[in-house]
């Protein structure tokens, strides 16, 4: 059976400075994780929470770019998962 769901492209500037940041943040999460983990912070925003987690920012470089996917995939790890 074919997943159902619904397929969206985000377009990203690279001549953008915060898109730049945004591109590099992407391409440090694995490929295979990368859906999940995007839209775990966009839930995040979405639930209105008063302080977003720190791995969740955006980075200046590519090397902080790792480091924080690193940081967030390995917070997510310990927690619970959450049925909606």
């Amino acid at each position: 059976m074919a997943k159902k769901g619904v397929f969206f492209q985000l377009y990203l500037n690279p001549d953008n400075k915060e898109d730049q940041q945004i591109i590099t943040w992407l391409k440090a999460i694995p490929r295979s994780r990368r859906s999940q983990k995007v839209r775990e912070i966009l839930l995040w925003a979405i639930r209105g929470q008063s302080q977003r987690p720190p791995e969740a920012t955006i980075p200046e470089s590519p090397l902080e770019a790792s480091g924080m996917a690193r940081a967030f995939l390995g917070s997510l790890s310990k927690r619970p998962a959450s049925r909606g």
